[in-house]
């Protein structure tokens, strides 16, 4: 019994059947795609999350020294004012704290967002009723930035001991080649305290008022913090931080043969950080927190790896009880 002869009827039609019937020249468009695949893999960004452009504007200004009232009065209205009502502006947020004021400027949807920058940056730089001593404004649209890792310091030493690792090893990780930003959470900032007994105002006839009086005059007129008092605030002024050798020969009073008394001679004198009421733990222990950003062309596995290292170079060299 002869098989059976299929004859089609039609001529078949499609990609697969013009792949058959020209296998050269699809064996070239395969190769042509596979080989512009590797090329394209080998230039794709690998990302955490996706970067993209947020929808608002910050405007800051540094007013060191001065209280969140003062900046509430001499900064923040004008900000508010000149920046109210500008075309693609939705809302204003304002915010004062010690020693800065800033505007948080939403904009609103499809905008062109680097017009409006421009517009805003404009706008705040014809202010002219700012005080002198505050500094000149940053105004900035932020991107979101993608956070790769976190590098804790923790352990049962004292807070100067924890903060000197943490910033000697943020200092470090900035000079590596491939990261490029770091942030440190869960430190307090640095300030000076001076403690006076009272039987010491008692005995040279001085006041903490004459004691503030003395240390602003020995610094430039420009803020720098308050002496903070159980009855009143004292508002101090410096171009430059003092070191604490300097405090200490300050002349605050005479006694009774007429010969000078030094700061030092009745006071305190040492290097503290703020009270914010706020801490950090990490195991039941004091920490603090460094965070790695990547930037630009870096990818998420060049930082992490460049931070894991340092890591494991770092644990060696820390004292007795501090660990990361």
């Amino acid at each position: 019994m002869k098989p059976p002869i299929i004859t089609p009827d039609r001529k078949s039609t499609g990609a697969i059947a013009w792949m058959a019937r020209n296998p050269v020249t699809a064996n070239i468009v395969l190769v042509i795609l596979l080989v512009g695949g590797l090329i394209n893999l080998s230039r794709t960004r690998q990302e955490i999350f996706p970067e993209f452009q947020l929808d608002f504007v910050t405007v800051t200004v540094p007013y060191p020294g001065a209280s969140p009232s003062t900046i509430e009065n001499s900064v923040l209205l004008a900000l508010e004012e000149a920046i109210d009502g500008l075309e693609g502006v939705k809302e204003v947020n304002l915010s004062a704290r010690q020693g800065v004021g800033s505007a948080m400027v939403e904009l609103n949807l499809g905008v062109n967002a680097d017009k409006v920058l421009a517009d805003i940056s404009n706008a705040v730089d014809s202010i002219t009723s700012f005080p002198q001593d505050a500094e000149r404004p940053i105004v900035t649209m932020p991107s979101a930035q993608s956070e790769v890792i976190s590098l804790v310091l923790h352990g049962n030493v004292s807070e100067t001991t924890l903060r000197y690792w943490v910033d000697k090893a943020r200092d470090e990780l900035l000079q590596h080649d491939a990261i490029t930003r770091v942030e440190v959470m869960g430190s307090r900032p640095k300030e000076v305290a001076i403690e006076v007994p009272s039987h010491y105002l008692l005995s040279y006839k001085i006041t903490l008022q004459t004691i503030a009086n003395r240390i602003r005059a020995a610094w430039a007129e420009i803020p720098a913090g308050d002496l903070q008092t159980s009855s009143q605030d004292y508002n101090l002024r410096t171009d430059d931080p003092l070191p604490l050798v300097q405090f200490a020969d300050i002349a605050v009073a005479r006694n009774s043969s007429g010969s000078l008394v030094r700061l030092s001679d009745l006071a305190t004198i040492r290097d503290s950080f703020a009270d914010t009421g706020e801490s950090a733990l990490f195991n039941g222990e004091p920490a603090m927190m460094i965070r790695v950003f990547r930037r630009g062309k870096q990818t998420p596995i060049t930082v992490a790896d460049a931070v894991k290292d340092y890591a494991d170079a770092l644990r060696s060299r820390l004292p007795y009880g501090l660990d990361v």
